[in-house]
C-alpha cells in the first residue's frame, strides 16, 4: 500500500501516460488474464483512496494500515457476494513497507471473511518481524550470563 502522495500504483488518468497498473494489465492480458488490475474492486464500489495509507514508517502505522486493508477487502468481498466457499481471490503487488502492511493484513483477515489471499509479490520490502517477548528473554539471558561471568571473576580473585 502506498503513501498517499505516491501515484505509481494508480491507473493513469484518461489520456495520461500508462502507469504501472496499465503495464501490469497488459502483461497479464498477454497471458490470458484480462480486467483484473483494479477493475473488479472499482466496479463494486471500492475507491482507489480505500487502498492508500499514510506511509507512516512505524509499527503502529503499518498495523493500522493493515487493519484498514483487511476490513476494506472484507467489505469488498461482502459487496461482491463472496463467501468462504466462493471467496474473493486477492493478488497483490506491494512495494517497500507496503509489503509489511499486506503481510500484517493477511494475518488479520478472518478465515470466514470471503477473502482469500492468493498471490503476493513484494518489491523491495524490508521484511520485518517484531518479537518483543523474545527480546526480553534474550536480555534476561544476557544479564544472567554477565552475572555468572562477574561472579566467577569475583570468586577467582578471592582464591
Amino acid at each position: 500500500m502506498p503513501k498517499a502522495e505516491e501515484r505509481w500504483w494508480r491507473p493513469a488518468s484518461p489520456g495520461g501516460d500508462s502507469g504501472f497498473p496499465e503495464l501490469l494489465e497488459a502483461a497479464l492480458a498477454e497471458r490470458g488474464v484480462v480486467g483484473t488490475v483494479w477493475r473488479p474492486a472499482l466496479e463494486h464500489g471500492a475507491r482507489l483512496e480505500d487502498f492508500e495509507w499514510s506511509g507512516e514508517n512505524t509499527h503502529h502505522g503499518r498495523v493500522s494500515a493493515a487493519r484498514d486493508l483487511a476490513s476494506r477487502l472484507e467489505l469488498l468481498a461482502r459487496r461482491m457476494g463472496r463467501t468462504a466457499a466462493a471467496p474473493l481471490e486477492v493478488d497483490v503487488v506491494a512495494h517497500s513497507h507496503g509489503g509489511n502492511v499486506v503481510l500484517e493484513a493477511i494475518r488479520r483477515t478472518r478465515p470466514d471473511s470471503g477473502v482469500q489471499w492468493r498471490r503476493l509479490v513484494l518489491l523491495g520490502t524490508p521484511l520485518l518481524s517484531f518479537r518483543p517477548a523474545a527480546r526480553v528473554v534474550r536480555l534476561l539471558l544476557a544479564l544472567g550470563v554477565i552475572a555468572v561471568v562477574l561472579g566467577l571473576a569475583a570468586i577467582a580473585t578471592i582464591w
